[in-house]
């Protein structure tokens, strides 16, 4: 008989008997397995909590917080595959962040940690005893809700193996599920009174504060009363009795500068050693291999391509300065417009002819007194010749012949009259202002005809066509350019100011347009400057060894990684079990090691995570998989996230980078120690110490009232500091608001840089108290007490009730809670707690 034949025959049997073997495998041999470990030779389980009599032991949860992850993980796969399918999860407390593209809330609760286990477990066990169930259809619903219809189940479950490396089945997903939706229910019955969705409930009063809150501002003056300064007189040797209450009360607290509360109970501490790449010190040292002349001609190479010019604004800016440097020695000091090339170079002609009448008759100029009596010859004789420059351009520009017309018919009472060219030269270096030129000035006539002549010239030279009568007006003297040149280049300067109104408006018109015309054949690309060699040599040298720099620095990490990798690889298969008669594998020497690299060594520690933040290497990130986004901080990897990641074991090499100094740290942990609840005898002089604290409070608090009284006696409380305390005393604070708002719902206390840590007691005093009031404000940790007058509080109630009345500036202070909730919530776990004989468990480390 063939194998298929009996396969065949016996075919219901032996698939009942495979199936009952799978389940075997992935239901009950995990299960197994996981209490083999648990219950090996010399394993311990501490319990953690009780409830309901029921312990609640330290596998027991470590298991239920990895799992706990794992969900969470997995639900963040399976909503982005159910996005990328085109459908949206429908489970309430789901939530995606467009901009960002990142799941935000996946249905449950997203944060594992121990704690958070143990509440789980808890209310979950309540919500079965109300009547709440579960079952299998109804997980299954929600998953079918969470895909939106998008994915089968066996797409599903091999989503979840994938993601869980096969340690979650369809089981454990189910019973995790179950008691994470039913403890959310039970859950939101404590915020049911207090908040509606994302809102919290508040009466109108209420509402009304926290609005002051954010919108009242107060100015203050503030002495300090320093609790350090009472511990000589409070008691050295505390009765025993109070000692011990004072460490049972804090022996499980971890100790915080800004509390008052003492804790004692000790942080996970960790010794490290690290080899530092600095990347400018590579670079350093590529720039030493350089010579001169490289560095030189690679400035020359960058300076042919643009880079090192200097900006063409520096050189038109020193060319302005130049010209206006001549025209102030050329007396160019008057406030009138500027006159028109063209102006300068007819004054020229007329000058050389003998015709052209004196520019500066002023009576106040002292060169050139102006002359009482007029020459009617030339008079006439300005006055026909503007009139043949008219009506030469007139089919040119007809715009401008009417007021040549009016120029060109002009009288005047009264002209001065020059003598020769040298003293036309002269005249024109005394030329007087708008206000100092006589009203009736037969200069008036001539720069109207001039000033319209020289407009009709801008259009004819910007057309290249020329007329008989203007290329005879245009004609150059010997002393002037040829007829291809702009005249305005080598004529000579000559202002005149016009009075009359008519001529006003014929010369700013005509002037305006010559002046253009005078500065486009000015107009001249100016030579290229660069910056010296000497200024940019640092530069250039550092941006040809960049690439160098960076390949040799990672070239040593790597070699320092390898030798450090070897290491704790060696030591792992030593320790793990293997025979202890071979000798121990030698530790690698880092200080050698960064000798020969080029790197730098150092060695720190102990330390816990609070004192680590004073070293440099606490400012660096684990390598991000993306170059907008950082990874996980040193201290993290080092020291772990509870419920989420794992502290780093002994002797692993991590790389991490600090990307604002470009330095790369390579480093592992030596030693380490757990937290622990230290013995009293450990943490007496810390225990004395405080409670020596709490008494010196008491006494601050006393001479700091007595001060607020002595000073609202005679409303001066600088005249109270003493002379050794000027330092505490601050005037003119603020103003500052109560509260801050940092994002949409998020507050923060107000800001006061001046004082030390101030904090809702400090706040709450000074808001409280009228202005020119005196108060007695403690800080947040309660080591300062301020004796505080307030000085003003802006705005008034009145105009604060004013914006209250309109609906949008008082949204804000709809999203904040007054405390309220934080009380019921708080009452709520007090009575679960009771109900349930719930009892936490503290764990005490020798």
């Amino acid at each position: 008989m063939s194998p298929l034949e009996l396969f065949r025959r016996n075919q219901k049997v032996m698939m009942t008997g495979l199936i009952l073997l799978a389940m075997f495998a992935f239901v009950v041999l995990p299960a197994v397995s996981q209490y083999m470990q648990r219950s090996g030779p010399g394993m311990v389980d501490p319990v953690l909590a009780k409830f309901d009599g029921v312990p609640l032991t330290q596998s027991r949860i470590s298991a239920f917080t990895q799992q706990h992850y794992s969900t969470v993980q997995f639900l963040r796969k399976l909503a982005e595959e159910t996005i990328r399918r085109g459908g949206t999860p429908q489970v309430p407390g789901f939530s995606f962040d467009q901009q960002t593209n990142t799941v935000q809330g996946v249905g449950i609760n997203a944060s594992p940690g121990e704690d958070v286990s143990i509440r789980t477990l808890q209310f979950a066990a309540e919500a079965q005893k109300q009547g709440f169930e579960l079952d299998d259809t109804a997980i299954e619903l929600w998953l079918e809700q969470f895909t939106n219809g998008t994915m089968s189940e066996r797409e599903m479950y091999a989503l979840l193996r994938q993601e869980t490396n096969n340690r979650m089945g369809q089981y454990q997903l189910y019973d995790m599920l179950r008691k994470q939706l039913l403890s959310s229910l039970y859950f939101r019955g404590a915020n049911a009174t207090v908040a509606r969705g994302q809102m919290p409930l508040q009466t109108p009063l209420g509402h009304w504060k926290n609005f002051l809150k954010l919108n009242q501002k107060a100015t203050v003056n503030a002495y300090g009363v320093l609790v350090n300064d009472f511990i000589e007189q409070t008691d050295a040797n505390p009765s025993e009795s109070e000692v011990v209450a004072v460490y049972e009360d804090g022996k499980n607290r971890y100790p915080s500068d800004q509390s008052p509360e003492p804790g004692f109970r000790r942080r996970d501490t960790a010794t490290f050693e690290y080899l530092m790449a600095d990347l400018q010190k590579f670079r350093d040292q590529e720039v030493a291999k350089l010579s001169d002349e490289q560095i030189k001609a690679e400035y020359e190479r960058r300076k042919a391509g643009g880079d090192f010019q200097l900006p063409a604004e520096a050189a038109v800016s020193t060319d302005d300065a130049d010209n206006n440097a001549d025209a102030d020695n050329n007396g160019d000091a008057t406030a009138g417009a500027q006159p028109s090339a063209e102006m300068k170079s007819e004054a020229g002609n007329e000058s050389q002819d003998g015709e052209t009448p004196n520019d500066n008759a002023d009576d106040s100029t002292p060169e050139q007194p102006a002359a009482e009596e007029t020459s009617e010859s030339d008079d006439q004789a300005a006055a026909t010749k503007a009139e043949q420059d008219s009506q030469a351009n007139q089919d040119q520009v007809e715009a401008f012949a009417k007021e040549l017309e009016q120029a060109s018919n002009l009288t005047d009472e009264s002209a001065s009259t020059g003598s020769d060219a040298a003293e036309t030269e002269s005249s024109a270096e005394g030329e007087p202002s708008d206000a100092e030129a006589p009203a009736d000035s037969p200069v008036d006539e001539d720069q109207s005809a001039v000033s319209g002549n020289d407009a009709v010239q801008l259009v004819a030279m910007q057309s290249d066509v020329a007329t008989g009568d203007d290329a005879e007006a245009s004609e150059p003297s010997e002393t002037q350019p040829s007829e291809t040149q702009p005249r305005s280049e080598t004529q000579p300067s000559s202002e005149t100011q016009p009075s009359d109104s008519a001529a006003d408006d014929a010369a700013a018109t005509g002037g305006n347009q010559a002046d253009e015309n005078a500065d486009e054949p000015q107009t001249e690309t100016p030579e290229p400057r660069y910056r010296p060699f000497d200024e940019v040599r640092d530069q250039v040298a550092q941006s040809m060894v960049e690439n160098k720099a960076r390949v040799a620095l990672d070239q040593a990490i790597t070699k320092a990684r390898s030798e450090m990798k070897r290491y704790f690889s060696e030591r792992a298969i030593y320790t793990g079990g293997a025979d202890q008669s071979k000798p121990a594998p030698e530790r690698p020497d880092l200080q050698k090691l960064a000798d020969e690299l080029g790197l730098t060594y150092r060695k720190i520690g102990p330390h816990d995570p609070v004192s680590l933040a004073d070293e440099p290497i606490a400012d660096s990130f684990e390598a991000g998989t993306e170059l907008s986004r950082r990874g996980v901080p040193f201290t993290a990897l080092m020291y772990g996230v509870e419920g989420q990641m794992m502290k780093q074991p002994l002797f692993r090499p991590v790389a991490t980078v600090d990307l604002e100094s470009a330095r790369t740290y390579l480093s592992w942990k030596t030693d380490e120690k757990d937290a622990y609840t230290p013995p009293l005898d450990e943490v007496r002089g810390e225990v004395v110490q405080a409670i020596r604290m709490a008494q010196a409070r008491v006494l601050a608090e006393q001479a700091a009232e007595g001060l607020a009284k002595k000073a609202a006696e005679n409303e001066d409380l600088a005249a109270l500091v003493p002379e050794d305390r000027k330092d505490q005393f601050h005037q003119d604070v603020g103003p500052f608001s109560w509260l801050n708002m940092v994002g949409f719902g998020s507050v923060t206390i107000g800001n006061v840089p001046e004082l030390d840590s101030v904090g809702q007691d400090f706040m709450k005093q000074v808001f409280n108290t009228s202005k020119g009031g005196f108060a007695v404000a403690p800080n947040q940790p309660e080591r300062v007490y301020y004796v505080v007058k307030v000085t003003d509080l802006q705005p008034s109630v009145s105009d604060l009730r004013a914006i209250f009345a309109q609906p949008s500036e008082r949204m804000m202070a709809t999203f904040m809670g007054d405390g309220t909730a934080a009380k019921v919530q708080e009452g709520f776990f007090d009575a679960v707690d009771q109900r349930t004989s719930f009892d936490m468990i503290e764990q005490v480390e020798e």
